[in-house]
């Protein structure tokens, strides 16, 4: 009886081993406060379940988001939703705006507990701002020789939405 006792309060303990891989940052749990907020690639130790909880992210993984089309429309070839792709010039016309926005995560802690959706609000805040500059500008400049500015204009006040409102962790 005792060895079984001893076999079981060692498995219990071996439990609390973990491994975060390379690509990887651990947020450790402690009661539900995080108590280990990056821990590095490698073996580690935690007390086990149900004391502590291991979140890991992907902070190398570069994520993406789309606006004006849905994924999978690219993936299956098929028409987007024109009507999401549809934005006002300063001039009155109706421009078709897509593109793929890549960010990464900076700040696992702000990633996980921020927002529990941190893919929709990158896509909704770039959709916003996407609206706001191309307001600005006529559609032959947004077409043409104003592309490059509307695209670095709109990342640098996305990104300053998403790190002072927000504070999702995340670099676009």
């Amino acid at each position: 009886m005792l060895r079984w006792l001893l076999t079981c309060i060692a498995l219990y303990l071996l439990a609390g081993f973990y491994i975060v891989g390379s690509d990887e940052v651990g947020v450790v749990r402690l009661f539900g406060r995080v108590w280990q907020n990056r821990v590095p690639s490698g073996l580690h130790y935690r007390p086990p379940f149900p004391f502590t909880r291991l979140d890991k992210v992907k902070v190398r993984q570069v994520r993406r988001v789309t606006v004006g089309m849905e994924a999978a429309d690219l993936v299956v070839g098929r028409q987007a939703n024109p009507l999401q792709a549809q934005f006002l010039t300063g001039d009155q016309n109706i421009l078709i705006v897509r593109a793929v926005v890549q960010f990464s995560v900076h700040d696992p802690v702000r990633f996980l507990f921020a927002a529990s959706d941190a893919e929709g609000i990158v896509r909704r805040v770039v959709e916003a701002v996407l609206a706001e500059e191309v307001a600005q500008m006529p559609v032959d400049e947004a077409m043409t020789t104003g592309k490059i500015a509307l695209q670095n204009r709109a990342q640098r006040k996305a990104q300053r939405i998403l790190d002072g409102r927000y504070r999702l962790g995340v670099t676009l």
